[in-house]
Order: structure tokens, then C-alpha cells, then sequence
């Protein structure tokens, strides 16, 4: 009958926050309901004893006696009903009588009618959430003006309905919303009320009311006086208990209210204010605190005007036209491919647009974009959405954006599509950046989430995406020495920059009597002498860099205009020899990091191009990382077909298959290290792994991990063999130019067999065939492995 929370404060503004610990003060001090009320068990009493006799439960027989005992107090002492319904015997009984209260994370409560904010009984979900009294509650001034018809209503309804033959259907229920003041992000609840515990008897003899009074009530829900007239309170009184529960619903509440923004504002005005007032919303929607919100826009076109909101708040208007008539950059292939596109970490995309370069410079790594249309079907911005974390963003994200997206375009454009055509153009355009061989299986989850969410209103979530009983094939090109050769690269690169920073300091000292040029010349000197015995530690980098560039380079930079006769010559010098960036020499480093890179780059795109192929004789799931040199997962089995069927053969030709892409990438890194700054090799590695596991897609990480405790064995093993030693010796496994297969059965050495004969047999490796044991790893014992040399 009553709202679950009374809403009734004096002229409160619309839009108003106040603390929560206020608001509970505030409907403390409410007018009582000029009903009469009485809180009991009674309804619930009867609907039990019919239970019990019917189904003729010990159980349930125990049940009712309890309740009974405890109406029985409840009518003697009402007063003390707060202590009575703390103790253990109420909250057992509760759990007997629902037991849905008691799920986790379940919101619900128990109160009498028309009681104002007394909840006899709160789960301890609800608890929580009004427990924190520095969230503040928002306030909605025409519903507190209304509270009070609200009541009288409903408890007419009620009369109406038992009383007077009528079959009125009404609906209670009511919404909160919290805010966390210190990053203004939003939570809306929704409480439903049900009146099933609840019934009304007459205490004097019933008015007479004719259809014709009945339909001016209907006809005049608000007018208080008119319902109190035909219904007078003092004639009924309302016994037993009502129930609630509490929904999260933030996410569509966030949407209505951004469809009403759209349809009050008839476009973007170009307010910031509105698009801050967004950006909160959308932080709330995804629950992501630190995502930034922007929007740039465009008239015919060339994109040249109207970029006052974009996420790189300054700007350079040529930057920008520059990137986006760019169809690599990513804001180009936006206005080129009219499609979404996400960028999961935008410090490793390469090539970087101009743009792309600012927005990492002001933090951004992940990046979401969508073109906006008018209604004629032209692109007039592009919706960004930024993050200073990478891989925050994925296709899943713009599944759950796709409404708030529609109408910040309609709010833009006055224009929105319609849900099954935005659920289609989800499933078209939104998972563009996921594997083609998994493709089908996100459409699936998709398609369903969108399904139960939007359309049937369900409180849905996203189902698993697992992969049962898929086969791993794993292979690595790794870069021989890697770590030693970065750190000799960089120990070079500080012995050039010491060397000339001593030589200019000295000379400084020479035309001008600055007693610090001494001491840092002393300092130099120090850091020289050690670095030039090899005594290079990782921790050296960092002290030196701090020192030139926070102490040195600042004191010569300051002290050269106040003394004419310091060498500018040789300052100049000096300084134009350093990185700009860096502030440091960046030579043999820079050569490098280069060459890993390039290598790196040949490697994938051979890699890629050689995986494509395999597309078409199986579909299968593959991904690559890069770091120093590069290794892959690829897994194939019948989980991952959409159609057709999987046969182990299929397994035989894809091992086969990666022996060979193995020694090709040998002779591909022989080839390419003679066009390098810097000489590198790789050392090639499979392990064999012949049980099927499960993957599954985790969504905070945004990818694809093993999935299960007894699968977790792979993981560990893959991770370490690459540092493997041969058993008894000092000797590393992975050799350069060399394959190394790690294998766990004797079955999968005999199969292998068959392949290296093959690889011999066609003029890919010698006929020299390694058979060796490794050493002991933590955790791993009893491996064993063959290495082949390539031919070149």
C-alpha cells in the first residue's frame, strides 16, 4: 500500500542531494497516515496452516507453531517488537518461510502498512547500502509532494478492490537514488512491493458507492479530499505485513534519463556542462570512474569544425584533419570503414597518427570510437570514449553502450534507431577486433544478453564464453640474449654521454672558477670508471639518467647566458647530440630496440600470414604477442567450429604444420638479421601437449586464459620451459637456430618422429636429432625434449 520510503519534505528543489544520514532524519519526522494500521502474521498464518494440513509436514507443522508463538508476542507487547524480530528464532524462521531473502547479495525487507520508515526486518544487502551515510540521497520534488496521494490511493484501490467488486490493478513500486560525493558516480534502486500478507477489514457498515462514484475516483486519483470523503479512514483498518524487494537498476535508469536529456534538448547544445553532466552518467553505466567522454564533430565532410568537446580538450585543427583524413590512424578508419573501433592499449599501436601521439601524451590508453550519423545517413562526429587503463574497453563494452550511444546521437542528430536494429548493428560492426573463428560464439552471448536485458527487461548478465576440449599448439621465436644485449646497448650509450659530459664539464671549470662543475665532473668521473670495468647493474640506468638530466643538464642549460666566456660551441654540441625526448645520449639503445622490432614485425607478419591459410583447412583460435622475439597460442577442436566436425587428423596436420612455419621463421631470422642495425637470432621452442583442456574468455583481462585447476599444469610448464637447462650440464635448451620440442609422453616422441623424418626427408633440418632430459624446474620434473638444427 505505502511507498517503501515515504517521500514528503517541504519544497524540496528538484534535483537536490542530501547526505543519507539526513533523509533518514528528514521522513522521521512525517505525519502519521490517517489510516489505521496493525502489523501481524495473521494472512500468513492461514496460507501455512492450509499448507501443512495438506501436505501433512513435520516440518513445516513446527513452522507454523513458531509463527504462532511469535504473533502471540507480537499482539501482547507490540511495542517490543524490535527486540523480538533481532533474535536468532525470527531469523531462522524467516529463512524457513523466504528463503530468497537470504541469497546473496538479495535486497528486500519486511514492514508494516503504512508505517512511515520503520523496516521490521532488511536483509543484510539492504543494510549495506543504506549503512553508508556519506552517500547522499537524491531528492525528486514533485514525488515528495505527492507521497501523501500516493498512500490514499493505493488504500482506496485496496478497498475498492475488497469491498466493492472492483478489479483495479496497481503497481507499487518506487526508486532511490545514491550518489558517492567524491567522483559524483550514481546507483538506482528500484523497490517493488507486494501485498499478498496483507488484508483490510471494515469497522463500521461500507458506504454506498455507485459505478458512477467509482469512475469520478478513477477519474480524480489526485484529489485527496475526494477519496477521503468516499473512503473515510476511520472506517477500515489495514492488518499484516507488507514485502519488498530492492533491484539494482542504474543502467536502465541512466538511459531513461539520457532519452529524456535527448528528447528535452532537441540536440546537443554544445553546453560542457551537459557533456560533463554525460560523462558522470556513463561512468556510473559502465562503473568505471576514471573513462572520459568525448565527442568530435563535423559539418560536411572535411573535418574541420565543431572539435570543442573531443577527448584532447587542445588541439591543433590541422593535427586533427591530418589523422582523420589518415586511413591508418585509427580516427580515419572510423570515417573510412563507418564502423566502430577499439584500441586496447594505444602506447603499443603502431603506426601512431598525430592525434593518437597527443591523446598518449595526455594518458589515454584505451579508446573507443564510433561514427555518429544525421538522418540522412552522413557522418557528422565521432563518439570517444577514453581510459588512462588499457584494455578497458572491448567488444562486449559496445554492446552494452550501443542505447546510451543511440541516443546521444539522437540528442545530436534527433535521431534513434530501433532495438532490434541496434542489436543487428551490434552483432554487424561491434566485434570486428574479436578472432573469425570465435566471431560466432560473442554473436551468440550477444545477441542473448541484448534479448533478456533490453527487451525482456530481465536483470541478465553476460553467460561464459568457454571453449570445452580444445588442443593447445604453443611455439616461441625467442631473441638470443636479449637481456644481455639491451643492457651492453644501454651501458654503451652512458660511457658515450659520460665521456662527453666530463670532457664539456672540464672545460667549463676551465673558463669559469663554479665549484660545481668540479664536483659533478667528480661524479662523472666515478660513474665512468665503473661503467667502463663492467661493473653494469640494471639500477645504474636510472641513477645516472637522474642525475644528468635533473641535476647536470639544468645547472649548464641556466649558468650559460650569465657567462660569456663558457664554450657554446661545445655546449651546443653536446646538447644537440642527446635524444630530445629522452635528454640522454639514445644511440646503441635506439639501434637496439629497432632492430627487435623490425625482427619482431617480420616474424608476425609471416606468422599471420601462414596462420590465415590454416583458416581454411580448419578454423581455429590464434593470438601473438611480441615482447623480445614472438610466441603464440593456437588452439583447434570441436568446441571452437561453429559447423562441421573435428578429427584428430586434423591435429596431425597442424603439428606438421607448425614444425615447418618453425623452421621457415629460422630462415626468415637468418635473412633478416643481415639487413639489421644490430645482429639478432631467435631460438625456436614447441611444447607439445597432447590432453584437451578448456579455455574461457575472462572479462577483466580481455582475453582468452586456461580455464580450470587441472589445466593451470599447462600454463606453468609453457611459462618456464623456455629457461630449461639440459640435465647434468649448463647448457640452455633453446639454442639459436635450433627447435626445441618439449614433449610429456612417450606417444607424442613416436608421433613426432614421423615429422622430423618428414623435415629431413625435404631439406628442412639435418639428420642430427638431439634426444635430452631437463633439469628439474620448480614445479616441473620429467621433461624431455628433441632439438633439430635448420638447414639455412
Amino acid at each position: 500500500m505505502e511507498n517503501p520510503i515515504t517521500k514528503h519534505i517541504p519544497q524540496p528543489s528538484q534535483n537536490q542531494y542530501i547526505p543519507l544520514k539526513y533523509f533518514k532524519e528528514l521522513i522521521g519526522d512525517l505525519s502519521p497516515s490517517p489510516y489505521q494500521s496493525k502489523f501481524s502474521f495473521f494472512k500468513l498464518l492461514e496460507e501455512l496452516r492450509l499448507k501443512s494440513n495438506a501436505l501433512k509436514q513435520s516440518t513445516l507443522s513446527e513452522t507454523v507453531a513458531e509463527l504462532e508463538k511469535m504473533e502471540a508476542q507480537l499482539q501482547e507487547r507490540p511495542s517490543d517488537w524490535e527486540a523480538l524480530f533481532q533474535t536468532t528464532d525470527f531469523e531462522a524462521l524467516m529463512i524457513h518461510i523466504f528463503p530468497s531473502f537470504f541469497h546473496k547479495g538479495q535486497m528486500g525487507f519486511i514492514k508494516g502498512p503504512f508505517e512511515k520508515h520503520q523496516f521490521r526486518f532488511r536483509t543484510k544487502a539492504f543494510q549495506e547500502i543504506m549503512a553508508n551515510e556519506n552517500r547522499e540521497v537524491k531528492l525528486d520534488g514533485h514525488k515528495f509532494l505527492n507521497a501523501d496521494s500516493a498512500n490514499i490511493l493505493l488504500a482506496g484501490i485496496t478497498v475498492l478492490n475488497t469491498f466493492y467488486d472492483q478489479k483495479i490493478e496497481f503497481f507499487a513500486a518506487e526508486k532511490i537514488t545514491l550518489r558517492d560525493p567524491s567522483n559524483k558516480m550514481e546507483r538506482h534502486y528500484k523497490f517493488n512491493v507486494q501485498f499478498d500478507y496483507l488484508e483490510v477489514k471494515a469497522l463500521k457498515s461500507l458506504m454506498k458507492l455507485s459505478q458512477k462514484k467509482i469512475h469520478e475516483l478513477l477519474n480524480n486519483l489526485n484529489d485527496e479530499e475526494l477519496w477521503l470523503k468516499y473512503i473515510p479512514p476511520e472506517n477500515f483498518v489495514f492488518e499484516g505485513f507488507i514485502i519488498g524487494h530492492i533491484s539494482d537498476v542504474t543502467r536502465s535508469e541512466i538511459l531513461s534519463i539520457v532519452k529524456d536529456m535527448a528528447a528535452n534538448e532537441g540536440g546537443k547544445n554544445g553546453h560542457e556542462s551537459d557533456l560533463n553532466y554525460l560523462e558522470r552518467l556513463i561512468q556510473s553505466f559502465l562503473n568505471m570512474q576514471e573513462v572520459r567522454l568525448g565527442a568530435l564533430q563535423t559539418v560536411d565532410g572535411p573535418w574541420i569544425e565543431n572539435i570543442t568537446w573531443c577527448l584532447l580538450r587542445k588541439h591543433d585543427t590541422f593535427m586533427v584533419e591530418k589523422s582523420l583524413s589518415d586511413p591508418q590512424s585509427a580516427y580515419g578508419r572510423v570515417l573510412q570503414k563507418l564502423e566502430p573501433f577499439i584500441i586496447e592499449d594505444l602506447q603499443q599501436r603502431t603506426p601512431l597518427s598525430p592525434l593518437e601521439k597527443a591523446l598518449v601524451v595526455e594518458g589515454v590508453r584505451s579508446l573507443l570510437l564510433v561514427p555518429l550519423k544525421n538522418d540522412e545517413g552522413r557522418v557528422t562526429s565521432i563518439f570517444e570514449l577514453g581510459s588512462h587503463k588499457p584494455f578497458r574497453f572491448n567488444q562486449l563494452t559496445l554492446m552494452q553502450l550501443q542505447e546510451f550511444i543511440s541516443l546521444f546521437e539522437m540528442g545530436s542528430n534527433k535521431f534513434i534507431q530501433e532495438m532490434d536494429n541496434a542489436i543487428r548493428l551490434t552483432i554487424q560492426q561491434e566485434f570486428t577486433s574479436i578472432h573469425p573463428s570465435v566471431e560466432w560464439k560473442f554473436r551468440h552471448v550477444a545477441g542473448k544478453y541484448f534479448r533478456e536485458r533490453i527487451i525482456e527487461e530481465k536483470q541478465s548478465s553476460l553467460d561464459p564464453i568457454v571453449f570445452p576440449s580444445v588442443y593447445p599448439l604453443y611455439g616461441q621465436a625467442d631473441i638470443v640474449s636479449s637481456s644481455q644485449q639491451r643492457n651492453n646497448s644501454i651501458q654503451t650509450d652512458l660511457i658515450d654521454n659520460l665521456e662527453r659530459l666530463h670532457q664539456l664539464l672540464t672545460t667549463c671549470r676551465q673558463k669559469v672558477r663554479f665549484h660545481l662543475f668540479d664536483v659533478y665532473a667528480d661524479k662523472v668521473e666515478i660513474h665512468l670508471k665503473r661503467l667502463k670495468k663492467g661493473a653494469f647493474v640494471s639500477s645504474d640506468e636510472s641513477v645516472i639518467v637522474e642525475l644528468l638530466t635533473e641535476q647536470i643538464h639544468p645547472l649548464i642549460r641556466k649558468i650559460k647566458p650569465r657567462f660569456s666566456q663558457l664554450p657554446d660551441k661545445l655546449i651546443d654540441n653536446y646538447f644537440n647530440a642527446l635524444d630530445p625526448e629522452l635528454n640522454i645520449i639514445y644511440q646503441q639503445r635506439k639501434a637496439y630496440e629497432d632492430s627487435v622490432s623490425q625482427l619482431n614485425q617480420a616474424i608476425s607478419h609471416y606468422l599471420l600470414q601462414e596462420e590465415e591459410k590454416m583458416q581454411q583447412i580448419l578454423p581455429h583460435y590464434f593470438e601473438k604477442f611480441q615482447t623480445d622475439g614472438v610466441e603464440y597460442n593456437l588452439y583447434l577442436g570441436q568446441s571452437l567450429l561453429e559447423k562441421g566436425d573435428f578429427h584428430p587428423f586434423y591435429l596431425q596436420d597442424f603439428r606438421l604444420w607448425q614444425l615447418i612455419l618453425m623452421c621457415e621463421i629460422t630462415r626468415l631470422v637468418d635473412r633478416q638479421s643481415k639487413e639489421l642495425p644490430v645482429p639478432l637470432t631467435t631460438a625456436q621452442l614447441v611444447f607439445v601437449y597432447n590432453s584437451p583442456l578448456s579455455i574461457r574468455f575472462e572479462m577483466d583481462e580481455k582475453q582468452f586464459d586456461v580455464d580450470g585447476a587441472y589445466n593451470v599444469r599447462y600454463e606453468i610448464i609453457k611459462k618456464r620451459i623456455d629457461k630449461a637447462y639440459i640435465k647434468g650440464t649448463d647448457e640452455r635448451l633453446t639454442q639459436a637456430g635450433k627447435i626445441a620440442i618439449v614433449w610429456l609422453q612417450e606417444k607424442d616422441r613416436q608421433e613426432y618422429q614421423e615429422y622430423i623424418d618428414h623435415l629431413v626427408r625435404n631439406g628442412y633440418i639435418t639428420p642430427e636429432i638431439e634426444d635430452l632430459d631437463l633439469e628439474k624446474m620448480q614445479g616441473v620434473e620429467g621433461l624431455k625434449a628433441v632439438r633439430i638444427t635448420v638447414l639455412p
